[in-house]
C-alpha cells in the first residue's frame, strides 16, 4: 500500500476522520498557504491525522 500525505490549515480543521473511506476529489480541508479547498488526490482510507504545531497544519495520511 502506498501512503500519501495531505496538509491542511489547522484553522479550518479537517473534513475527514481516521478510518474514513475517501474518494478522489473529496474535500479534506483548506490549503495552509491559500484559502483554497484541498481535495484527496486518490481514493483510499484515512490512516492517520496528526497536528504539526510549528506549521499550524494537520497532516492527513491516506493509504490506497
Amino acid at each position: 500500500m502506498r501512503e500519501i500525505e495531505i496538509k491542511v490549515d489547522a484553522t479550518y480543521g479537517v473534513k475527514v476522520k481516521v478510518g474514513d473511506k475517501v474518494s478522489k476529489g473529496q474535500e479534506a480541508g483548506k490549503n495552509p498557504f491559500a484559502n483554497e479547498v484541498v481535495t484527496c488526490p486518490v481514493s483510499g482510507v484515512v490512516r492517520e491525522i496528526r497536528f504539526e504545531p510549528e506549521n499550524h497544519e494537520f497532516v492527513i495520511v491516506l493509504t490506497n
